[in-house]
């Protein structure tokens, strides 16, 4: 037998009625008779009926309480969809290690980023002598021609696929350094 937690709007009535619904299943099971069927179908549909009304009327309240308050509302819509945050990190034996190995893919990345743009684009004379980075104002001649949307799900296998490239790499150069 489960022991969970009572949704708020469960109240000693429905359990009373649910209770009754179980009597009237169990006695038509015992005597196959139509009339213990009938009045186990009836039992059954209200107590179907009485739960989705209470919800109902639990959530409408809810909602009208809590309308100028957005946070409430949105963690208690998380908490009924059963949206949680996805915290997981790759599978890893040395946090430190992990830490390292992101942090130097990520600078890899911004550092293949930038060579691209300075590969791909006439800058303006630099406004601030002796910077190796263009300002926003430099980069006028950028445009981008295609975009192509990404679910959530790509977005991280591709970030993932990257780290894991970019540790290859950094093991190739000789391990830690």
């Amino acid at each position: 037998m489960r022991n969970r937690p009572r949704p708020p709007w469960f109240d000693d009535d429905i359990l009373q009625v649910r209770r009754d619904r179980r009597k009237a299943e169990k006695r038509w099971k015992r005597t196959k008779l139509a009339s213990d069927l009938l009045a186990f179908k009836s039992k059954r549909n209200y107590v179907i009926y009485l739960m989705n009304n209470r919800r109902r009327k639990y959530y409408s309240q809810f909602i009208e309480e809590n309308s100028s308050n957005q946070s409430k509302l949105f963690r208690e819509s998380k908490r009924l969809l059963n949206i949680q945050a996805d915290k997981t990190l790759p599978s890893h034996t040395n946090a430190v290690k992990l830490a390292d190995d992101m942090g130097d893919y990520f600078v890899h990345k911004i550092t293949a980023i930038r060579a691209k743009l300075a590969a791909s684009t006439q800058f303006l004379p630099s406004a601030a002598q002796g910077s190796d980075y263009p300002t926003t104002l430099e980069m006028t001649d950028l445009s981008f021609s295609e975009f192509a949307l990404l679910t959530e799900e790509d977005s991280f296998k591709t970030k993932v696929k990257k780290w894991q490239i970019a540790k290859g790499k950094k093991e190739e150069r000789g391990g830690e350094q």
